[in-house]
């Protein structure tokens, strides 16, 4: 522990400075080292904790951490101490760093810093105290804002609502060792009940609430009581009922699904083992050929990323098209705030338009064609540099292919040899924000056909006498959205004319299950490399409900025992639910699906 480091004193001040790249999610090493610089003798007059934030990863939201010391015990022993706090906070901070700071009695930040508290992700609330000293500083409203959404919250915001006291343009750290100097004359200022208007407070709290009501989470609904408390217990109870609150959500199966989709994400995200050694190329320029609806998604957000984008299109009324939908999009960006309308207009500066020609335009370093077009990668590979990466929609033998995901959130990509084309191309995809995920074959995603395999399975209960209101029904329990069913499944004369009954439990176990099953044939074929990519695909791509956790993590928390009995006993009614030959072969293994997933990123 003594790597994480020292006070440092500066008189009577001790200043303690935690750096979030060091201590990551402030797990249990870096908070038993904290106490232990907390409680050292001799004890300062006043403490300075500056806070160097960064930026919190997957792999470690992913992990469970119940070990001792808590983060409880943490937010206890500095409300306990007796001496001031002043905290310091530079660069993005996450979690529990955040929840140090707000522990302070003064907080400053520097013009760079961001806070947040993202445990909702994980249909958690925090467990440092953040549901008891952010409330008291800025309401109820704002504070589930913060809570519920777990977005960051900039500098020039904290401080007009409220969540810190100063913004300081130079050094937050020195202003802070100042202001601990003149407090350290002085005892410990005590923590006076929250000097807010109860009325407001209870109306902000029976707005989340109702806001709550529909399709409220135990995560959201934990957090909503916990604010409320606040207004009313002091402090240290507080804490210990947020404790109590965060326990009881811990081994739900809402945090263990969205834990096991932070984990699926941190997983699928790591680096192919044939990249390695393969650094990327540049990729400032994008040039696109052959118009669809796909590429023209990726033309728009390699503008938004700061690309230059040149389209290349003979027609010029499917030309008119792409570039219609692009300012449509650009201008509801503007609309919703998301972007400036200088932002906007820089981007249009960028776009370019040229016929499709013996040669690509100078300066092009990634190249996106369309469907249909491997004659056309053929056709100038020739005449470009070998490491300039040719992205192919839908694949084809021998080439990068890339399929964007129906929520356009993600894309799939094929051909992954090692090389620095590849390499490219899978940091291009990232940078524009369409987090690739490796797959084997010919560029076919994975995700289609497990999808279909779900909708499939609801079709043959249709065709069982099962109405399609009974299906909306379970799939709205879980938050998933109804896909396209045919009403050509639904036979009127089946189950003797009788609409069949099927418990919710049961038709949503069938419905994943048929994925789960094909998820393993595509795992046994190798179109898709690992089960954590199938989650991750069908989560952030397909709409697979987050709260479940994906449909290969649904069928190890079922057990693949039980699995197998469930899918033999549902094969009697349809194929689609027949076993797959690697479930045997775990099961006669002794190993479970999660057991197929590369090492864990550190």
């Amino acid at each position: 522990m003594q790597e994480m480091g020292q006070r440092i004193w500066h008189g009577e001040v001790a200043l303690l400075e935690l750096d979030g790249a060091a201590v990551g999610g402030f797990g249990p090493e870096a908070r038993a080292w904290f106490l232990q610089m907390l409680r050292a003798e001799p004890r300062p007059r006043a403490l300075v904790l500056a806070i160097r934030g960064a930026p919190l990863r997957g792999s470690v939201l992913a992990r469970a951490d119940g070990m001792a010391p808590r983060p409880a015990d943490i937010a206890a022993a500095l409300v306990e101490a007796q001496f001031p706090v002043v905290s310091a906070v530079i660069g993005p901070a996450v979690g529990p760093l955040v929840e140090l700071a707000l522990a302070g009695d003064v907080i400053l930040a520097g013009t760079d810093a961001s806070l947040a508290v993202p445990d909702i992700v994980l249909g958690l609330i925090p467990g440092g105290g953040a549901t008891q000293t952010l409330p008291r500083r800025v309401g109820a409203g704002a504070a589930l804002d913060i809570l519920l959404s777990g977005r960051p919250v900039a500098a020039a915001e904290a401080l007009r609502l409220g969540m810190i006291d100063h913004v300081v343009p130079g050094d937050p750290v020195a202003a802070a060792l100042v202001l601990a100097a003149d407090m350290a004359a002085a005892p410990r200022p005590d923590r006076p009940a929250p000097g807010l208007d109860a009325k407001a407070y209870g109306a902000e709290i029976a707005a989340a609430r109702g806001d709550l009501f529909v399709n409220g989470l135990p995560g959201a609904e934990r957090m909503v009581e916990a604010v409320e408390a606040a207004l009313v217990l002091p402090l240290a109870q507080g804490l210990v009922l947020e404790a109590t609150l965060r326990d009881d959500l811990a081994d739900s199966d809402e945090v263990l699904g969205l834990r096991a989709v932070a984990a699926s994400a941190a997983i699928a995200r790591r680096v192919p083992k044939s990249l390695a050694g393969h650094p990327p190329g540049t990729m400032s320029h994008l040039y696109v050929e052959g118009m669809s609806p796909a590429t023209t998604t990726i033309a728009f957000a390699a503008l938004s990323a700061g690309l230059r984008v040149t389209l290349a299109e003979a027609d010029r009324e499917v030309l008119g098209g792409v570039l219609k939908v692009l300012a449509e999009q650009q201008d509801a960006a503007v609309a919703a705030r998301r972007i400036s309308v200088a932002a906007r207009d820089a981007d249009w500066a960028r776009l370019a338009t040229v016929t499709p020609a013996a040669m690509v335009p100078e300066g092009v370093d990634v190249l996106l064609f369309g469907p249909g077009q491997i004659a056309r990668v053929t056709e100038l590979a020739a005449r470009l540099p070998a490491d300039v990466p040719r992205l192919v929609l839908g694949g084809g033998p021998g080439t990068l292919g890339v399929t964007l995901a129906p929520t356009g959130r993600l894309v799939t990509l094929s051909g992954l040899t090692a090389s620095t084309a590849a390499a490219t191309a899978r940091a291009f995809l990232g940078r524009i924000g369409l987090a690739p995920i490796a797959i084997g074959g010919d560029g076919a995603s994975p995700g289609a056909a497990i999808a279909a395999a779900g909708r499939t399975a609801l079709e043959r209960l249709m065709g069982r006498g099962l109405r399609d209101e009974a299906i909306r029904v379970a799939l709205t329990t879980v938050q998933a959205a109804v896909p396209p069913l045919s009403r050509d499944a639904l036979d009127p004369r089946a189950n003797g004319g009788r609409p069949l009954e099927m418990p919710v439990p049961e038709i949503i176990a069938r419905w994943w299950g048929a994925m789960a099953a094909a998820g393993l044939d595509c795992l046994a074929a190798g179109t898709a490399l690992c089960p954590a990519d199938i989650d991750h695909l069908m989560v952030a791509g397909h709409g697979f409900p987050r709260r479940l956790g994906g449909p290969m993590h649904c069928a190890d928390r079922r057990g693949l025992l039980l699995i197998r009995q469930d899918l033999r006993l549902w094969s009697r009614d349809d194929r689609i639910w027949a076993p797959p030959p690697l479930l045997d072969k775990l099961i006669g293994d002794g190993r479970t699906i999660r057991s197929l997933n590369p090492a864990f990123p550190s």
